[in-house]
């Protein structure tokens, strides 16, 4: 891949390591490859994130990659994209069960640019059955940090904490990375 393309910017495995969700991988969205043991390649999943129409939507403007978390099954996958307008996405689509294809976004999008700062999401981690999302925004709260946490129910998208750095910690850039346990009860 040539130059700036941010290829690799953000990866992420599926639990038994044959689904691989990539930010970079020849579009400015992310894709999903799954591993084909009888030719020991990874082959690109059909289908289109809402993250793709958004880009068209846009006049086809960069998209900067932020982060991706696939959950344990590779179920579902969530991510942070960047427009260039600091217009700031939270997004998770599904794969089917055959693992061979994106099968729909969940709720589209949610916008986080009146939340946070277009510096969010530079961190994400996704619980094992892919219902509870953590964004990491480092540079929140004059660098001090922030973390949110959304629940996806259905097709809809909750923000249900938002945990914010130690005052005491002037520039300690809480969020910087994140993650979840399996079970979605601890995060780090």
């Amino acid at each position: 891949y040539e130059e700036g393309s941010s290829w690799g910017y953000g990866v992420s495995l599926s639990g038994d390591g044959t689904l691989l969700a990539i930010m970079g991988d020849q579009s400015y969205a992310p894709t999903v490859r799954k591993y084909d043991a009888s030719s020991e390649s990874w082959k690109g999943l059909s289908g289109t994130t809402n993250a793709d129409n958004f880009y068209g939507v846009h006049g086809g403007s960069s998209v900067y990659e932020r982060a991706v978390a696939m959950s344990r099954d590779g179920s579902r996958v969530a991510c942070v994209l960047l427009f260039p307008t600091n217009y700031l996405i939270l997004e998770a689509f599904d794969i089917d069960s055959a693992g061979s294809s994106i099968s729909g976004v969940v709720s589209g999008h949610v916008d986080i640019s009146g939340i946070v700062t277009y510096t969010c999401g530079t961190a994400i981690a996704i619980s094992a059955d892919g219902t509870l999302v953590v964004v990491g925004c480092p540079t929140e709260n004059s660098y001090r940090g922030k973390v949110l946490v959304y629940e996806i129910t259905g097709t809809s998208w909750n923000l249900i904490r938002i945990i914010d750095g130690d005052i005491a910690a002037p520039e300690g850039r809480f969020g910087a990375s994140v993650a979840i346990s399996g079970d979605g009860k601890r995060i780090v």
